[in-house]
């Protein structure tokens, strides 16, 4: 498969459920740089009393803020004093117990808030929202244990109404919220739809016309099984009333009739390519998102998430499907959703091989003194400006990666197994062409982690750079495991994700930017947590794709301990915690 390089493509935007919102609110990456300053009119800190922050700052694990933090906090969040240290306050916070510079505290304006809500039954069964930021508590106490913050506009399920609390279900926790920061929702009943009149047979796609929930069973106080964005689509697997029973990310359950609409894919558009005939050996790419399906059906089985301009190779013209080969699966995709691809590589019109042009000012030279660790290197002797790319191709499997304008050789991985690379150097023409400039071939015949320890263009470094000397300070005298563990834990700590970036058409991270700045989106994160374990003798692969949890192109990472390739995605982590290591929901497109 022509494997799709990144360009400006919309990279990872985090699934959270709603009631994890009000702790994204408080973006890390806005926070101020932080230092100890005595105000005027501190407040006084008193042991029991409820404080919040005046703007965006963290919950530290000792009074420094060179410690490693705990929590962030945005303007308003809530915190319970432990004790006044001076110009530091113990707090909790959203369970947690840390630091927080006093000058960044002010006194809660008003801990119970008159509503009009005080004097409201809410019978259960029903939904209501937050009116501003709180807590889900263990018990209907401000000292009980908090289970969960909230955020305005969070909604959860009654469970029973006990006066002046509620007890309620938010994000598969139960516990107790104040009944005065509490309003029922507009949504508590779904909305009239045309929709709701409709129904839905088996096989059938359809789409989540709001936010929503995938449920165990057909009842808003049912589990919570995955949550839905307005878009999201799912396929049909039986007509439930008011419920429809759905399969959505490999997740079985059921989603309330009036969220949901027919999408508008179920009937594939008109498009000039139904007409066209695809020869097998030729390549494609996919148009919009769609799925590379086991059979030639769309209740067939889901192989794998195709994002626009996802390439592929065509293996077989099925007439209104196209059995192709991607990412090293074989499976079959709707014809209506694919275009012949723009960039594939010219062949010589008279023997199908690679063309090579001798005319360019461009030279290169490919080095095999690697190839016994899967390695292939390449170094530029003259450049004409332009931009360069190298393909490493085997068989029908390509994949390409850009080749820097620097001196020295850059390396490459052989990461297709055992068998004959043809290795070429190729430079752009215009828009998305190129030519051939030279071309090798090179011979792998064992099996080494080798190409997941080298220095590419994408995961680039060094031992003088700062977050490698990092990374040397953080593993020393520890095991691989350990090593991986040390790591993971300093980026996640460290790294915040920036929403704000929009990176152009070719971006390759800057390992030494990510760490200076201690931000950047997933694909940086995955660069730098790479770099940082390969430097130290741990195997890390770069791995692009799609994740269940994750909207968007995400980038993440697999690491080689105790004799197997483990999943770990740092950049999801950061925003919303969970285990190091993820069983299942990542579905890779390509790894480097």
């Amino acid at each position: 498969m022509l494997k799709k390089l990144i360009a400006a493509g919309v990279f990872c935007a985090v699934f959270m459920t709603q009631a994890l919102m009000g702790v994204a609110d408080a973006a890390p990456e806005m926070a101020p740089k932080e230092s100890v300053v005595q105000e005027a009119a501190a407040p006084e800190a008193a042991a029991g009393s409820v404080m919040q922050s005046k703007g965006y700052t963290y919950v530290y694990r000792s009074t420094s803020t060179k410690s490693s933090k705990v929590l962030p906090l945005g303007p308003g969040n809530l915190v319970r004093v432990k004790k006044d240290c001076g110009s530091w306050v113990k707090v909790d916070a959203a369970g947690k117990v840390g630091y927080v510079i006093e000058s960044r505290l002010k006194a809660q304006k008003s801990a119970t808030p008159k509503s009009a809500s005080s004097g409201t039954t809410y019978k259960a069964g029903k939904v209501v929202q937050a009116t501003k930021f709180t807590y889900v508590y263990k018990t209907a106490s401000t000292s009980g244990k908090k289970l969960l913050p909230l955020g305005a506009g969070n909604k959860m399920d009654v469970l029973k109404d006990c006066g002046s609390w509620i007890r309620v279900k938010a994000a598969g926790k139960t516990g107790y919220v104040r009944k005065a920061y509490l309003k029922a929702t507009a949504s508590a009943a779904p909305p009239k739809s045309a929709s709701s009149g409709t129904t839905y047979k088996a096989g059938k796609v359809v789409q989540a016309t709001k936010f929503t929930y995938v449920y165990k069973t057909a009842s808003t106080s049912g589990k919570k099984l995955l949550p839905l964005g307005a878009g999201n689509k799912m396929d049909v697997l039986k007509d439930c009333g008011s419920w429809v029973k759905v399969k959505a990310a490999g997740k079985t359950g059921y989603v309330r009739k009036a969220y949901l609409k027919a999408a508008s894919s179920t009937t594939p558009p008109k498009s000039a390519s139904s007409g066209t005939t695809y020869k097998a050996g030729k390549i494609v790419q996919a148009t919009k998102f769609t799925y590379v399906y086991k059979t030639a059906s769309t209740s067939g089985k889901k192989l794998l998430p195709l994002g626009v301009g996802n390439k592929m190779d065509v293996n077989k013209d099925c007439g209104s499907w196209i059995k192709v080969k991607a990412a090293g699966k074989t499976g079959y995709v709707k014809e209506a959703y694919l275009k012949v691809a723009a960039s594939a590589p010219p062949k010589s019109a008279s023997s199908g091989s690679a063309k090579v042009t001798a005319s360019s000012k461009t030279k290169a030279a490919i080095s095999t003194s690697q190839v016994s660790k899967n390695v292939i290197r390449v170094k530029l002797t003259s450049h004409s400006g332009k931009k360069l790319k190298v393909m490493i191709a085997k068989g029908s499997e390509k994949v390409y990666y850009n080749l820097l304008p620097i001196a020295g050789y850059q390396s490459f991985p052989l990461n297709m197994g055992k068998g004959t690379y043809k290795v070429s150097v190729l430079e752009n023409t215009s828009g998305s062409s190129y030519k051939y400039i030279t071309t090798k071939s090179a011979k792998v015949s064992g099996s080494s982690n080798g190409a997941y320890l080298i220095s590419t263009s994408e995961i680039k470094y060094s031992s003088s750079m700062a977050p490698i000397k990092k990374a040397a300070s953080l593993t020393k005298g520890k095991t691989a495991s350990q090593k991986v563990k040390a790591v993971y834990n300093w980026v996640v700590a460290q790294i915040n994700y920036d929403r704000k970036k929009n990176p152009p058409a070719g971006y390759v991270p800057s390992i030494t930017q990510t760490y200076s700045s201690k931000k950047g989106i997933c694909y940086d994160f995955a660069a730098l947590f790479a770099a940082m374990l390969r430097s130290q003798g741990v195997p890390t692969k770069l791995v692009k794709g799609y994740a269940d949890k994750v909207s968007g192109y995400h980038a993440w990472n697999e690491v080689y301990v105790n004799g197997k390739w483990q999943t770990i995605d740092t950049s999801y982590d950061a925003q919303v915690g969970g285990s190091m290591y993820k069983k299942s929901g990542y579905h890779k497109t390509s790894e480097s």
